[in-house]
């Protein structure tokens, strides 16, 4: 699910956040508020809107080794320290 708040887009899906980052949207903090669910935030902007709008459509392309080179990064950020 995600939402807007202000200037900073949240969402809980994690193949939604990786494509963002490898299409170079900065991953601004991680909400671990929730045990079970964290929020991954960015800023808000019309690029970032565009990539979640294609995203979505299927249409937004990433490439295959960023994106898996990416989950290892964020799993590590999840799970480290």
């Amino acid at each position: 699910m995600e939402k807007k708040l202000n200037d900073i887009f949240t969402t809980s899906d994690m193949g939604l956040c990786v494509s963002l980052i490898c299409c170079e949207h900065a991953l601004e903090s991680l909400d671990k508020a929730n045990p079970r669910k964290v929020l991954f935030q960015f800023s808000n902007s019309v690029e970032l809107q565009k990539d979640i709008f294609l995203y979505w459509k299927n249409e937004l392309l990433v490439e295959p080794q960023k994106f898996m080179n990416q989950i290892k990064n964020l799993k590590g950020r999840l799970y480290g320290n």
